[in-house]
């Protein structure tokens, strides 16, 4: 059973929600992204943490906007230090970050 966390920002979630599904059918059982993955309810960093202590994959949707998020920032860091492998996806012609140069994205 493989599952994937999604990083993005709030304002690409047309675009993840699509993304979510692909990922879905390429095998992944379990997909967590914070839209259909926290209730409204709940203090989201501590099930951040846990989905991405969780996750096989950790994919970060880069875009404009993600790149300047403090939040999407923090995913990241998180998901480095607990060695999981890190799968950028860019959605825009966002400049990258310097964590990213090298890589392709």
């Amino acid at each position: 059973m493989a599952s994937a966390f999604i990083s993005h920002s709030s304002p690409d979630d047309r675009y993840v929600q699509e993304f979510v599904q692909l990922v879905g059918s390429l095998g992944f059982d379990e997909v967590f992204n914070d839209s259909h993955s926290i209730r409204p309810d709940e203090y989201f960093w501590p099930k951040i943490e846990e989905g991405i202590q969780k996750c096989d994959a950790f994919v970060v949707i880069l875009s404009q906007a993600s790149v300047q998020s403090y939040w999407v920032d923090k995913e990241v860091q998180f998901a480095r230090a607990k060695g999981k492998p890190i799968i950028p996806v860019r959605i825009d012609n966002c400049k990258l970050p310097a964590s990213f140069d090298g890589r392709d994205v």
